[in-house]
């Protein structure tokens, strides 16, 4: 019996597809080993760039090399600006005179918004390493003052019933630029620091960066320089509006220089 044309077209396509699937399984099989080959060869350079980045372990640092800073409180008022106010309170501050050599200058690395300093800070500081790798080539006399209402600075007022009202009402700037004047008073009597001679340069990244540059123009007779890195001098008033009818996103930035 001959089979019929139905079944012979059915019999050709039937082929047909299992040639195409064939074909199609290769083509996944050669592709797959060339991306596999590919994929080996990017993991290959990820390994090997990550290796050149890996961080190589701190040299060990003995006292010459200025691993000797010590934490100091020191007294500084509550309110600068008020005449009335004569509350006192205790805030942090990290010296490091292993270099300095009673002629050098004063570098002061001054703190921001973030954790509490430890003694790192004047060994191998984050915002103010700039500081540490030149002041053994200068003989400077190293500094930290931490931000006050960060870290352990905490500033505390009560009235007669020991109630703390309004406990943030002492955190600005321009306090903290007072606190940064007071203990540069303080610094100067203790090490009979001459201000012809020891020159004061302070340090700072990000928003202690500003601070850095801020002490430089509101007390220029006592900050000879300043080093702000990575400061955002101007801040921008973003307004971002939905057109409804364009279906269009629309930002509108104003610069302003920030100020104290």
């Amino acid at each position: 019996m001959e089979p019929s044309s139905n079944w012979c077209e059915i019999e050709a396509t039937m082929k047909l597809l299992i040639s195409s699937m064939k074909l199609l399984i290769s083509s996944l099989l050669i592709s797959s080993a060339v991306g596999l080959e590919r994929m080996s060869s990017y993991i290959q350079v990820s390994q090997d760039l990550a290796a050149k980045l890996k961080p190589k372990p701190a040299a060990e640092k003995g006292p010459a090399a200025g691993s000797d800073p010590s934490m100091h409180w020191f007294t500084s008022q509550l309110d600068h600006f008020d005449r009335q106010n004569t509350a006192t309170w205790q805030q942090r501050s990290f010296q490091n005179a292993t270099f300095f050599n009673g002629s050098g200058p004063v570098f002061l690395c001054v703190g921001g918004e973030g954790p509490a300093m430890d003694a790192s800070v004047l060994v191998a500081s984050v915002h103010c390493n700039d500081m540490v790798e030149l002041a053994p080539k200068v003989g400077a006399l190293m500094l930290a003052v931490e931000h006050r209402y960060y870290g352990f600075s905490m500033p505390r007022a009560a009235d007669g019933k020991g109630v703390v009202r309004n406990p943030l009402r002492w955190l600005s700037s321009q306090q903290a630029l007072g606190d940064l004047a007071n203990f540069h008073l303080q610094i100067s009597a203790n090490y009979s620091l001459d201000p012809a001679v020891n020159k004061w340069v302070s340090f700072g990244g990000s928003y202690p960066g500003m601070m850095a540059g801020f002490f430089r123009l509101k007390y220029p007779h006592l900050v000879h320089a300043a080093v702000s890195s990575s400061s955002p001098w101007r801040t921008f008033s973003i307004l971002i509006l939905w057109n409804l009818s364009s279906s269009n996103l629309i930002v509108l930035a104003a610069s302003t220089l920030s100020w104290i």
